[in-house]
C-alpha cells in the first residue's frame, strides 16, 4: 500500500477561508478540511497563532505569483503561511508532518490514499505526491 506523503494535509487546507474560521469546540488535534489544522484556523491572525506557540521561527519567504511569509511552530509541529509578516496578517495555508492531527474520520499523515478516498470521497489530490 502506498502511503501519502507527510505534507498531505497542506492540500486539505488550501487557501480556503475568506473570513476567519473558528475551531469551535473541536479537539486541538482535529483536522477540519478547508477550515483548520488543530488549533490553527485559516484566517487566524499571526499574533493569535504565536500566542498558541511561542516557538515561532520565520522560514525563507515564498516568492513568485503568490508571495507569502512562512513560519514554523515547533510545539504545534506546523508550518503556517501568511501573506505578510504583520501580526494582523491572516493564515492562508497550513501543513504538518505530525501524525497526531486527524480528521473526524481518522485520516491524517501516514494514511493511505485508499483510506483517504474512502473516508473523504470528494478529496482531489493536487499531484501524485501531494494529496
Amino acid at each position: 500500500m502506498r502511503r501519502i506523503v507527510p505534507c498531505l494535509l497542506a492540500s486539505a487546507l488550501l487557501l480556503g477561508a475568506a473570513a476567519p474560521a473558528s475551531a469551535g469546540g473541536a479537539a486541538t488535534t482535529q483536522i477540519r478540511l478547508g477550515r483548520s489544522l488543530g488549533p490553527v484556523a485559516l484566517g487566524m491572525h499571526r499574533s493569535a497563532v504565536r500566542a498558541l506557540d511561542a516557538s515561532e521561527h520565520q522560514l525563507a519567504p515564498v516568492t513568485g505569483k503568490f508571495p507569502a511569509r512562512r513560519y514554523r511552530y515547533d510545539d504545534l509541529r506546523q508550518v503556517v503561511w501568511f501573506p505578510t509578516a504583520a501580526p494582523a496578517s491572516r493564515a492562508i495555508f497550513a501543513l504538518t508532518t505530525a501524525r497526531r492531527y486527524r480528521t473526524v474520520r481518522g485520516i491524517g499523515v501516514g494514511s493511505t490514499r485508499a483510506a483517504l478516498r474512502a473516508a473523504h470521497p470528494a478529496t482531489r489530490c493536487a499531484t501524485a505526491r501531494i494529496c
